[in-house]
Formats: C-alpha cells, structure tokens, sequence
C-alpha cells in the first residue's frame, strides 16, 4: 500500500533519507578502508572507527523512531483532548434533553390540572 492510504507512516523510511544513506556509504567506506590499509589484529583504532561509523547510521534509525514515538505520544493527546470535548458536548446535550423533557412533563402536568378542573365544574 502506498503512504497515502496510512494514517501514520510505516516504519523504515528512515533509509530513504539522505542523512542516513550518507552515513551508511560512510560507513561501508570506513569498513572497506580498514580492510584494506590497517591491520585486522591488535589495532584498537579499526575497531574505534568501525564503531564510530555504524554508530552515525544507527543515530540516524534512531531519530526516525523517535520522531514517530512523538507524533504518536502527540496524537494521542489530541485524542485525548477530542474525547474529553465529545464528552462535554454529550454532558451539554443530556442537560438539554433532560431540561425540555421536564418542561414538557410540567406543561402536561399543568394542563391535566385545568382538566381536572372543568372535570369538577360539571
């Protein structure tokens, strides 16, 4: 299904993102050039850079899942707010109904009164 059919994104798009396919090819380029031109073993440096270079990728996965948990977090407290107005507008509405019923039962209580009345009068 394309974007446009969900209401939120699905996760992954965060590989479409320019920031994090410059760091993956930065990456894949750190890899490549330790191979090459530094030794496999006993040089902590191949490590830390290896290290260093998936970890600026990773930051880039991370912020995308970030970014969807705040726009979820800030979804539901629109929710929230919208139920809590629905609910207002219900409460409104049940005093409005129980306002008119009770007139009406007053208006027909009055009047069964002025019949009671002409009853007795004859």
């Amino acid at each position: 299904m394309s974007d446009e059919l969900h209401f939120l994104p699905q996760h992954g798009h965060y590989r479409h993102l320019q920031v994090y396919r410059v760091a993956e090819a930065l990456y894949d380029l750190t890899f490549t050039f330790c191979q090459r031109f530094l030794p496999p073993y006993g040089d902590r440096t191949v490590d830390q850079m290896v290290h260093a270079a998936r970890t600026g990728y990773r930051q880039a996965q991370d912020e995308q899942f970030a970014a969807l948990k705040r726009e979820n977090a800030n979804l539901r407290q629109r929710v929230r707010e919208l139920e809590e107005t629905v609910r207002r507008l219900l409460e409104e509405l049940s005093e409005i109904s129980e306002s008119s019923e009770s007139s009406e039962l007053s208006e027909s209580s009055e009047y069964s009164e002025y019949s009671d009345h002409s009853d007795h009068s004859e």
